[in-house]
């Protein structure tokens, strides 16, 4: 027999008989509003037989119709009031709606005669399995369920041999799956046919509640009353003894919590979100896009999905459920780490895996967060040891994304990472994930607004730019440290909360001497004014500590050409701090042994592999270019007689505008933190000795470097 591929489809005949039958006026909202109410007398059976009666072969004996010929099956469940006619299992009842839908009458007739067929049938998510291998069971003559739902190899073994052997004794065979890749080659080929069934659409919803409930009523359910919902929460609505009214109503009131984000407590507003940029601008277009799906204006396959970017603590988890209350759709989150917690074996980690993309599919349209995508390593990172384990980790990660894009479900598929250059490149291109967005640390004006939504009631009207200021530098995760440390100290304290008890937090008192300070920003300055000199972008300046460091000063991105000029002027700048310090301090001093090592870095990198010495001979990768200094000896010579020339010029840069440099190191000492805008402000209230930046020496001939 050939082969065939059944899909769900919609039956024009029964959507007809929903329309005229919303067409009739009706008080069903009104009248029938509790649990307890009475049911209405049984309609007429009808004589004709229907696609259901075809498969499950159900008789008067065992089944009631509905005044619309739609069955109710007597299947042994709980009285609903009335002895005659006990309360049938909702998820049994619409494991049978949907096969009815997906089969359609041939394949009904066939199926329930229990020939020596193979059928693969997948189910939405897990939560199928049971009621769909359950409606088979009860029948379909001769019939056995196999579960195809283990992703080790020798679990596709046995389930290969355990369906053989039944085809082999004459039966039929129905094999579920969640997941058409799992099934093995060997059973792919030999099936007859592939049956998908898909998740109860308004349709389907409408027609199980009336032949469950025996009401020919005019209500009727539509696709927003079930948005989001899944099996279980179709069964916890579907009890015994209620009116379709009731249960309708249990329906939208669940899919109003989740679109509410009931589960999302504290969820911020995606309006209000601040330092998120360009990222912000797309999330606010795909809400939108959601909502035209929602309202059949768009396809489900036109919504992007996107990888989050950034260091920790940047709000990349809030960013996404913000999108996901703005949208008011489900959230389903999971990590990484998460498939691996509790075992590692391969199996459980791929179920794991699979227990999420089942779940986004099943709730869709929805929003899916994987957080910490990067702990799955790109397949060219691996070694050879862990190839076979993480590759099939990796395939299968790929094989569900496009799976879940190509749905058209209205599934949205989010991820973060802290580390964007670890994650497998496949996964990173349009059809997996569309866009990739750079969560950077906010800014002094996002950091403000991030510290006003943290506040909420708390300090209103309060002036936060002195706070955002000295913070400046922080994530939205510091932010919120320093809120809730202020609190804890106005609470032990018996009153409310302060702004010096904000500012206390953010700049804690400094119990360094006077003089170890002024020589801290007497440093940083010395970096600021040469850089300012340079052209170089100045984003802030601190002498308050972090970490090991006393102080430090944040440089712009440079996007400039690495020339020989520009790499030499970068080499002034990190020499200006100790330049500042023999010029207006007490001499050199040992904290700036950093800066050394970056500039013996640069320049030996400058001669040994980037081809702006005399040599054009590359020695190695930059980061290796210190040690190679320390073997070559002339090496060591030329990057030494190197640094002097550019220190010789970052002296003369420093004494030139010494009055800069001692106007910022005294506003330093005050203010401890500065911005490049507030840097270039002093530093062009004191011009110096001319404007122009010192240029170094090129180096003699005789001074290059030669290969030995």
């Amino acid at each position: 027999m050939p082969k065939t591929t059944v899909t769900s489809h919609s039956d024009a005949s029964e959507d007809a008989g929903q329309d005229a039958a919303a067409a009739t006026p009706s008080h069903a909202s009104d009248t029938l509003a509790t649990d307890t109410e009475t049911a209405e007398p049984a309609q007429a059976a009808v004589a004709c037989e229907t696609d259901i009666d075809d498969f499950f072969g159900f008789s008067d004996a065992d089944t009631a119709r509905d005044g619309s010929g739609h069955l109710a099956r007597a299947n042994g469940g709980m009285a609903c009031g009335q002895a005659s006619h006990p309360w049938p299992d909702p998820a049994n009842l619409l494991a049978e709606l949907a096969l009815a839908r997906a089969l359609g009458r041939p394949a009904l007739s066939r199926l329930r005669r229990g020939r020596n067929e193979l059928v693969i049938i997948q189910v939405p998510n897990a939560g199928w399995l049971a009621p769909v291998g359950a409606v088979i069971h009860r029948d379909v003559q001769n019939a056995s369920v196999v579960r195809l739902q283990t992703e080790r190899q020798r679990g596709r073994d046995n389930a290969t041999a355990e369906v053989s052997l039944c085809l082999l004794r004459g039966r039929f065979v129905a094999a579920l799956t969640t997941n058409l890749d799992a099934v093995p080659v060997a059973l792919a080929s030999a099936a007859d046919h592939v049956v998908r069934l898909a998740l109860p659409d308004a349709g389907l919803m409408t027609r199980a509640i009336r032949v469950l409930t025996r009401r020919r009523s005019g209500f009727r359910i539509a696709a927003a009353d079930i948005a989001g919902l899944g099996l279980d929460d179709f069964v916890a609505a579907m009890r015994p003894g209620s009116s379709p009214a009731v249960i309708a109503g249990r329906l939208r009131r669940a899919t109003a919590r989740l679109a509410r984000g009931d589960d999302r407590h504290g969820a911020p507003d995606l309006a209000t979100l601040a330092g998120y940029g360009a990222a912000k601008d797309w999330a606010l277009g795909l809400v939108a896009d959601i909502g035209r799906f929602l309202a059949n204006e768009l396809d489900g396959n036109e919504l992007e999905s996107a990888i989050l970017a950034g260091p920790p603590g940047t709000g990349k988890t809030e960013f996404v459920r913000a999108v996901a209350r703005a949208a008011r759709v489900p959230l389903i989150e999971t990590s990484v780490g998460e498939w691996m917690n509790g075992s590692s074996y391969l199996d459980q980690v791929l179920a794991k895996q699979n227990a999420f993309f089942d779940s986004v599919l099943a709730k869709a349209p929805c929003v899916g967060f994987v957080d910490e995508l990067d702990a799955l390593p790109g397949r060219g990172h691996v070694t050879s040891r862990n190839a076979d384990y993480w590759n099939v980790v990796s395939a299968n990660q790929l094989l569900r994304c496009a799976e879940l894009r190509s749905s058209g479900k209205g599934a949205v598929l989010l991820a973060a990472t802290n580390y964007l250059d670890r994650i497998d490149p496949a996964l990173r291109r349009p059809g997996r994930f569309d866009r990739i967005f750079t969560i950077a640390r906010p800014d002094a004006t996002a950091l403000m607004a991030i510290l006003r939504q943290h506040l909420g009631t708390d300090l209103p009207g309060a002036d936060l730019s002195e706070v955002s200021r000295l913070g400046e530098g922080g994530t939205g995760a510091d932010a919120l440290g320093w809120i809730r440390i202020a609190r804890q100290v106005a609470r032990r304290a018996d009153r409310p909360l302060r702004l010096d008890d904000l500012l206390k937090v953010v700049r804690p008192v400094d119990d360094r001497p006077d003089e170890f300070v002024r020589a801290v920003a007497l440093h940083e300055a010395g970096h600021c004014i040469a850089a300012f000199r340079l052209g170089i972008a100045i984003e802030r300046v601190s002498v308050a500590p972090r970490g090991v460091a006393a102080g430090w000063t944040q440089l712009g991105v440079v996007h400039d050409v690495p020339t020989r000029a520009r790499i030499e002027a970068e080499v002034i700048e990190i020499l200006g701090g100790r330049a500042a310090d023999i010029v207006l301090g007490s001499g050199p001093q040992a904290g700036a042994s950093h800066d050394l090592h970056m500039a013996t870095v640069r320049l030996t990198a400058f001669h040994t592999t980037q081809g702006l010495g005399e040599a054009l001979i590359y020695r190695g990768t930059p980061e290796g270019a210190p040690n190679l200094g320390a073997l070559e000896p002339r090496l060591v010579q030329c990057v030494e007689e190197h640094l002097q020339r550019l220190m010789a010029a970052s002296l003369a840069l420093i004494t030139a505008n010494r009055g800069a440099v001692a106007a910022l190191a005294e506003t330093l000492v005050r203010r401890r933190v500065m911005t490049g805008a507030e840097v270039a402000g002093i530093a062009a209230a004191h011009p110096g000795r001319g404007d122009t930046p010192m240029r170094p020496r090129r180096p003699a001939a005789g001074q290059s470097i030669r290969s030995a």
